[in-house]
């Protein structure tokens, strides 16, 4: 039997603030190894004055431009490509029309959670796991100071609600930048509880919120949706089962989006609300660039 959702505070659901697609060259002026396989990059440039940085939108992402294989970098000028397709997408192009932003694009791209912006120090920062099967992914592992990539981006901004008195995040090593903005967030407070999955053991380096008690359970598997779909859904269900505050829970989960499925199906069969959760397929194993916006109907 589906239970009656009751009316929902504004407060406490998920709102969105959306943006004009700014765009900008930057240069990396300093290069962190932070975790076994993650390197974190400072980029200086314009865009960091700019580039919006709203609270409690820990999933914010840009489009990052690294060179091509020709050594090739150039950014669309403003007004150029097509213009925000539905859900404010960009239009991938149609014959006979406009050319979509990403056709206009020099370079190797990919979406990458805007992991802090210190205006002061004019510097935009990007965690990005290191690894060989992409061309971004090669090139955190060979960044180097002086380089130059492009932003674009973010489009819009998911603003998670800020007054849950237990927060269950959920994590794979993609979204571990994600994890950490998370926990950056000005008023978190009450219980957070913190479900990782990597391939290595203490893959990131987590802020430590004052306010928050923070419990975290790091899963070292390696990659299949097979394996960390259970995995990752039995952790969350006790999560859940042994919470202080079982009608003030907000879920966060993001990652592989098959082994999501096993996440979903849980919350689903736990006919946990809507309002209070967010599920989000950053990638998918198998799926060169997947469109993150096309998600699994079940959220």
């Amino acid at each position: 039997m589906t239970r009656v959702q009751p009316e929902v505070d504004s407060t406490r659901q998920m709102t969105r603030q959306m943006h004009g697609l700014g765009r900008g060259l930057m240069t990396v002026s300093r290069v962190e190894v932070i975790g076994p396989e993650m390197v974190r990059v400072a980029l200086t440039g314009e865009r960091a004055q700019s580039l919006p940085f709203p609270a409690w939108a820990a999933g914010d992402h840009v489009k990052f431009v690294v060179p091509n294989e020709a050594g090739e970098l150039e950014l669309p000028a403003p007004g150029e490509g097509a213009g925000p397709g539905p859900g404010g997408r960009p239009e991938r192009g149609a014959a006979g029309g406009r050319p979509s932003l990403r056709d206009l694009i020099k370079g190797e791209v990919r979406d990458y959670t805007v992991r802090h912006v210190d205006r002061e120090a004019g510097e935009v920062i990007v965690d990005g796991a290191v690894h060989e099967h992409g061309p971004v992914g090669r090139w955190f592992a060979n960044a180097r100071v002086g380089q130059r990539v492009g932003l674009m981006g973010p489009r819009g901004s998911k603003i998670f609600p800020s007054g849950y008195a237990h927060y269950v995040l959920v994590a794979d090593e993609t979204a571990l930048p994600s994890m950490g903005r998370w926990l950056e967030q000005e008023g978190l407070s009450g219980r957070v509880t913190l479900i990782s999955v990597s391939a290595a053991t203490n893959p990131y380096p987590f802020p430590e919120p004052a306010g928050a008690e923070v419990e975290p359970h790091h899963l070292v598997l390696p990659l299949g949706a097979e394996v960390r779909g259970p995995a990752l859904a039995e952790h969350l269900r006790v999560a859940l089962s042994t919470s202080p505050t079982p009608d003030d829970v907000f879920v966060w989960a993001a990652g592989e989006a098959n082994a999501l499925r096993s996440v979903r199906a849980l919350l689903k069969e736990l006919d946990f609300p809507r309002h209070a959760r967010h599920i989000e397929g950053y990638w998918r194993e198998g799926v060169v660039a997947m469109d993150h916006h096309q998600q699994d109907p079940d959220d």
